[in-house]
């Protein structure tokens, strides 16, 4: 593990320009320990898997006024009942994110696969943050194109199995929307 860590950090300074050979990286007490998240994952099923090692940063969401904020990835989640009860074919929810207006702010965008992984708990059903008080035990769409399946496949996320698939546009699933956070918010 420690290799990997070296590995990481040296290409990052190889990719400096002004990076020289005397150069050494500072590390502070607000330096991340991980690049990972931690998956909330805590038996060990086999050796090496993440209950057995239990690295990863620790997510810190926080809930104001509807909108979930995320710190560490610095976005904005919807909260509201419609996020678990409405489906979308994935263009109309693109064209429902894109035209939300909600909370005073009308920049929300479909998330990407990766952001929504982010928010997924594979301790708790539905397999997301008790933060998030509204959410489906099903698939959500993401903006993702799967790029196997060229034209009518996005990626979505199941929040009943913690799971990710392709799915064809024409089906109708839930949509969380996301938008990148513009605001500081105190620790509370």
């Amino acid at each position: 593990m420690k290799y990997i860590y070296t590995l990481i950090i040296a290409i990052i300074l190889s990719s400096c320009s002004d990076a020289t050979s005397d150069q050494t990286l500072q590390l502070t007490s607000k330096t991340p320990k991980s690049i990972l998240f931690k998956t909330s994952q805590t038996t060990t099923y086999i050796s090496g898997d993440d209950g057995d090692y239990q690295n990863g940063i620790i997510r810190k969401f926080i809930l104001k006024d509807g909108i979930i904020v995320e710190k560490i990835l610095n976005l904005m989640w919807q909260d509201a009942l419609s996020v678990s009860t409405d489906r979308y074919n994935w263009n109309n929810a693109n064209s429902y994110c894109q035209n939300l207006t909600y909370k005073n702010y009308s920049d929300w965008r479909l998330p990407t696969r990766d952001e929504l992984l982010s928010i997924i708990n594979y301790t708790l059903s539905p397999s997301i943050f008790s933060v998030f008080n509204y959410t489906a035990a099903d698939n959500y769409w993401s903006s993702t194109i799967d790029i196997s399946a060229p034209g009518g496949y996005r990626w979505s996320i199941n929040f009943n199995n913690a799971t990710s698939d392709d799915s064809q546009i024409s089906q109708a699933f839930f949509v969380r929307c996301t938008r990148d956070n513009t605001i500081i918010i105190g620790e509370d």
